[in-house]
């Protein structure tokens, strides 16, 4: 694997860990940061939540259009980070609630660079690596999750004034971020390198040349044609050293430099090898015009699996949320915790989703993307039936509180990594490369949504917990007939041109 290769995927999962690191330093301590110094009541404290995925709802499809007439990835970065930075220092000086409000939104606008990233990720893999390179993303993500409420620990010990501004542990978490954040910007300045996409299709045709080569040297049939064709394409091999020549066969082909198309594989076995595209395999014509465009992205997207998964996206992220929002006061109210109790808290749930992503990696090689989601969708309503008998109608004086609670958010945490995982990778499996950046911002920016809308409803339900946990129960089950209506569609063809 090239140093630069090395480089780039250092980049990549370092924004998701640092995404990982905000929400865990920021989401502890918030509520008594909009209470306690500036007297916000619940639902504003439900609207500063919302307003970070009200940004990502607005951008994130943007950024995938930028993304994908442009496909410069480094650059969006770049634009998008900045917001981050400028959000988390309004959150670290803000002289009322109404700026860190409007804070969490400008962060929420540089994150919306997620959506170009899964998207170059999308492009760069193919679709036996993808469910693996996404695990991975997420995977680090939780990472930040688990090193977060440990920085936490720390910063609550901060109390200091440096000239106008006060760092305490209510403002810290800011003035941290826009640290962690001006280092992404630099490393993605630096060790972020573009290349060039892999195509499934090809490489699988590429590989069935070879072998029928092979077939054809063992009967002794004679060298192959300067002039082979599989499927309506030409084939090359790269040797680094040596330019450009046939890997497997004495004679070489060579094309112009502007048909060459690079491929980046994981294994060794296909480093050095070059694929050249001379016959555009998609039917679908390209549009001429914008309104053509639009109706051509409608018919892309309306796919009834591709509206399924958007579909469940929202759910299990507008359940998430509602949980997360409630989670913070249900601990104070039912368990009496403080800030340093639920920092740690967050910082368990962070273990557990880190062991559940290497125990997906595992089943993940035995079964499909499509079984993964019905195994977490059946765990989450486990966990949000358990929610409804054992801590609904509960207070701090009912017997066995803390296991009570402990156990349902044990369950529900331990099968959301079977939820985004592979929604994420089949959706990107059924969405056609040349429109990854739009797919991959319109299903964030649906997850935002989600995102908006769960905090609100959490943050008007609060104490209402059979009201709060009912709504999210029912769509649940909904979701669950979904998917049992559309599960044989979710299967991903053998020879995708995707």
């Amino acid at each position: 694997m090239s140093v630069k290769r090395v480089l780039t995927k250092f980049s990549i999962y370092s924004f998701f860990l640092f995404s990982g690191i905000e929400y865990a330093v920021i989401l502890p301590t918030l509520w008594d940061y909009l209470r306690l110094q500036f007297g916000a009541s619940k639902w504003f404290y439900g609207l500063t939540l919302s307003a970070f995925s009200m940004a990502n709802l607005l951008v994130g499809p943007i950024f995938g259009l930028v993304f994908d007439s442009t496909h410069r990835t480094k650059l969006i970065v770049l634009f998008a980070n900045l917001f981050e930075i400028g959000g988390n220092f309004m959150y670290f000086s803000a002289q009322s609630k109404y700026m860190v409000l409007g804070s969490r939104f400008l962060a929420g606008i540089g994150a919306g660079a997620g959506a170009t990233l899964f998207g170059e990720v999308s492009r760069m893999t193919t679709q036996k690596e993808r469910t693996k390179a996404f695990t991975i993303m997420n995977a680090v993500r939780q990472m930040g999750l688990v090193l977060g409420p440990g920085l936490n620990i720390f910063l609550r010990r901060l109390d200091y004034k440096i000239g106008p501004f006060i760092l305490n542990k209510y403002t810290s978490p800011g003035a941290l971020m826009v640290v962690i954040w001006t280092i992404l910007e630099l490393a993605f300045l630096f060790f972020f390198f573009e290349s060039p996409p892999v195509d499934d299709f090809v490489k699988s045709q590429y590989q069935q040349h070879l072998e029928r080569s092979h077939q054809q040297q063992a009967e002794g049939s004679g060298n192959n044609s300067d002039n082979t064709e599989v499927a309506g394409k030409q084939y090359i091999g790269v040797n680094q050293n040596s330019g450009v020549q046939n890997s497997n066969c004495d004679s070489q082909l060579r094309l112009s430099e502007q048909e060459k198309m690079p491929l980046l594989a994981e294994d060794d076995s296909m480093k050095d090898v070059q694929i050249v595209e001379t016959k555009q395999r998609s039917s679908t014509p390209e549009p001429q015009n914008f309104m053509h465009r639009v109706y051509w992205l409608l018919v892309e997207f309306l796919r009834p699996e591709l509206v399924y998964l958007l579909a469940a996206f929202f759910v299990v992220l507008f359940n998430q949320t509602s949980i997360e929002t409630m989670v913070v006061p249900m601990l104070e109210d039912l368990l009496g915790w403080s800030e340093f109790e639920t920092s740690l808290f967050f910082c368990g749930a962070g273990v557990e989703l880190l062991i559940t992503f290497a125990i997906l990696v595992l089943l993940s090689k035995k079964l499909t993307d499509r079984w993964l989601l019905l195994l977490g969708l059946l765990v989450e309503l486990v966990g949000y039936i358990w929610f409804m008998a054992m801590v609904a109608g509960a207070n701090r004086d009912t017997p066995w509180i803390h296991a009570r609670v402990l156990i349902g958010a044990a369950v529900s945490i331990f099968g959301l990594p079977f939820l985004f995982v592979p929604n994420g990778s089949l959706f990107s499996k059924l969405l056609p490369k040349h429109v990854q950046g739009f797919g991959q911002g319109l299903r964030r920016s649906t997850g935002s949504l989600a995102a908006v809308l769960g905090p609100l409803w959490a943050g008007a339900s609060l104490h209402l917990y059979y009201l709060l946990l009912g709504v999210p129960l029912g769509i649940l089950v909904g979701i669950m007939v979904l998917t049992i209506d559309t599960f044989s569609r979710l299967k991903v063809p053998t020879s995708s041109k995707s």
